[in-house]
């Protein structure tokens, strides 16, 4: 990712490969060692703040049963994420907005370096997370598809009418 972006959105509609790019992405991150942490968590339709509060702490390895107030788990998830150093955290499958603050992760700067990726269906998302770059992941061709097809499939097949 380039430096002065921190926040960045990817979206495009369901089944178009935003996860599975993420993926590959997570998992280059994992193996060059740029980041301290790579994160990835699951937002999903269903989420609230709670939800996310309890995804992200799992995902930190951050007990917070012992909190049962909103803003005392944010306040240790923001501790949590700021003990991590230089993290890359993607939060996949949003579905719609929330002030990072307000969950308890740290805002992406020039003296943190940390970078934070959303993939979402939908644009207005990305606006609302403010995203400081989006990419619109679009569907294959039919002939970008039936080349990939037949890439996976390999040469030795025959097809009937």
């Amino acid at each position: 990712m380039e430096v002065e972006v921190g926040k960045l959105g990817v979206f495009g509609m369901g089944g178009v490969g935003k996860t599975t790019i993420m993926t590959h992405i997570h998992n280059k991150f994992m193996k060059a060692g740029t980041f301290n942490s790579v994160i990835w968590v699951t937002v999903s339709k269903e989420s609230d703040l709670k939800e996310l509060q309890d995804r992200l702490s799992k995902a930190l390895s951050v007990d917070l049963s012992n909190y049962k107030d909103a803003l005392c788990k944010s306040a240790k998830l923001f501790e949590a994420f700021n003990r991590r150093g230089k993290f890359l955290l993607i939060l996949d499958d949003m579905w719609s907005t929330f002030p990072l603050t307000k969950v308890g992760v740290l805002e992406p700067n020039e003296e943190n370096k940390c970078k934070i990726v959303w993939t979402t269906r939908s644009k207005k998302v990305c606006r609302g997370m403010c995203s400081q770059r989006t990419i619109k992941v679009h569907a294959l061709t039919k002939d970008e598809s039936w080349t990939l097809f037949k890439e996976k499939l390999g040469t030795d097949f025959v097809l009937s009418p």
